[in-house]
């Protein structure tokens, strides 16, 4: 049978040895927090900086719009209208399996 002062010497023996590993992991998470806190400062610096230079653009530029060309609509040549072929010679079944149309340089090759 264990001594009551062996016990007790035993018991503070563990809880030293569980006030340490509580301090090592405290020390991890202490930098763990310091690396976070930079990283959302960092984040933080980088949003206010866009945000600023954004705004000096958009004030310095005066609002212009943008011609976006359509290109006209391809007619099928006369020879391949009659065959149901594009001029690109592919059939309408094997533009609707592939789901392009070389004319239109979508998708894959004839």
């Amino acid at each position: 049978m264990v001594s009551f002062p062996e016990d007790f010497e035993a018991r503070e023996a563990a809880a030293r040895r569980l006030l340490e590993e509580l301090r090592a992991e405290t020390a991890e998470l202490a930098l763990r927090l310091q690396a976070a806190q930079e990283d959302l400062s960092r984040w933080e610096i980088s949003r206010e900086t866009v945000t600023k230079v954004l705004a000096e653009l958009s004030a310095a530029e005066p609002a212009t719009e943008v011609d976006v060309p359509v290109m006209p609509e391809q007619k099928p040549s006369p020879t391949a209208a009659g065959k149901g072929r594009r001029p690109c010679g592919r059939s309408r079944a094997l533009r609707a399996s592939s789901g392009s149309c070389c004319a239109f340089r979508t998708g894959s090759a004839p």
